[in-house]
């Protein structure tokens, strides 16, 4: 059996997505596995759907189960994001192939990247902290100081699926891991474009963000959602209300300029989405205060990276449950199919999952004046 893995948010689920699963069908794939970002996001925002129905769809458009990735590496920077990713997918210990999309499309480029980064020259180091010192963000820095070795394509560090297809393998390397990486080119609409793309057979592509704001724009609403950053302005501020800088800045690993920066615009503005903009400099991204802002409200420190402890099933293929027992039979951790699996005297993780789970729904139930709280630990997979 050839198992195969994506790493992804589905924030929403889109045909770009599907167009993976198929690649990876074509591949010679028989389980296709997700392992999915839960109910808050990479971006350091709420997912606009929740992540059962996330799973749901991605289960009725092509994968045969959907593992949630924990929040503490959901919410972070593409290096610690990736390698959660990979992290849980090695544990798993039956992933034979990682898929991803990406810009270039060329797994050798973005492979000799990955071996580039693990291995830095000291002189592309220094460069790269003196770009920073100069103002530079690090992924600016990065994209700068590569310019000096022409044997790594620059591109790559500008393209966002490209840079994080360099950081699943990099993780893949770190973790000395024998899974295979796999890419194929973005189809239809590239990463945060507002454009569509129509296929020969009539399927329109969008990116995630478009659907976002499309969402956002007309008003529409279904069974409790959908949910946006926005919606997190109170729960987020009355949080800071308890915060000083040097407690702020333990979320960071120490970074206090940043925390002093988000504690002096508070509370003149009290609105989570005008917060991290407003925030957003030359030497920061907006998704960075936003992640900060998250971590606060989540109670997510550096420390709490640990090595996954158990792979949560969100939602699984009725067919496909002969080849989750053979996944069970061979994982190097335990697979929580029911909740009388979890663990939460050893599984910090996990704990911190069901945290942001039942936060996420609470803000839900309040937004729109329905009962659609359920605690996290409850819950059971979807079964389709």
């Amino acid at each position: 059996m050839k198992t195969a893995a994506v790493i992804a948010e589905f924030n929403p689920f889109h045909n770009g997505h599907r167009f993976l699963a198929d690649f990876a069908r074509k591949s010679g794939v028989d389980f296709l596995i997700a392992i999915m970002s839960g109910d808050f996001t990479q971006r350091g925002e709420p997912a606009i759907f929740d992540k059962f129905t996330r799973a749901r769809t991605a289960v009725e458009n092509g994968f045969d189960a959907v593992f949630e990735l924990p929040t503490v590496y959901a919410t972070s920077s593409a290096p610690d994001f990736a390698f959660g990713g990979v992290s849980l997918a090695s544990s798993l210990a039956s992933v034979d192939y990682l898929v991803f999309g990406s810009e270039s499309g060329n797994i050798e480029k973005i492979k000799k990247a990955a071996s580039f980064l693990e291995n830095e020259p000291v002189d592309f180091k220094e460069k790269v902290r003196t770009l920073q010192k100069n103002g530079l963000s690090y992924p600016a820095a990065l994209s700068e100081a590569i310019k000096d070795h022409p044997e790594i394509s620059p591109n790559l560090f500008s393209n966002p699926n490209d840079t994080l297809g360099i950081e699943y393998v990099r993780a893949l390397l770190r973790l000395e891991c024998s899974i295979t990486p796999l890419t194929t080119a973005r189809y239809g609409a590239m990463h945060d474009s507002a454009a569509t793309f129509t296929a020969e057979d009539g399927s329109v592509f969008t990116s995630s963000s478009f659907i976002r704001k499309s969402l956002r724009e007309s008003g529409e609403k279904n069974e409790g959602l959908p949910i946006f950053p926005e919606d997190l302005s109170l729960p987020v501020c009355t949080a800071l209300l308890k915060e000083t800088a040097a407690s702020l800045s333990e979320y960071l690993g120490s970074d206090k300029d940043i925390a002093n920066r988000i504690l002096k615009l508070f509370p003149t503005t009290t609105g989570f989405e005008e917060m991290k903009t407003t925030l957003c400099h030359k030497q920061q991204t907006a998704a960075t205060y936003s992640r900060v802002l998250i971590h606060m409200l989540l109670n997510i420190r550096p420390e709490d990276r640990t090595s996954p402890k158990a792979a949560r099933l969100l939602a699984l293929k009725r067919e496909s449950s002969h080849m989750l027992k053979t996944l069970q039979d061979r994982s190097l951790i335990p697979i929580i199919t029911k909740p009388a699996d979890h663990d939460l005297n050893t599984d910090s993780l996990t704990r911190k999952d069901h945290y942001a789970a039942d936060l996420y729904s609470l803000i839900r139930s309040q937004k729109y004046g329905i009962n659609t709280f359920v605690r996290d630990i409850a819950r059971s997979p979807v079964i389709i």
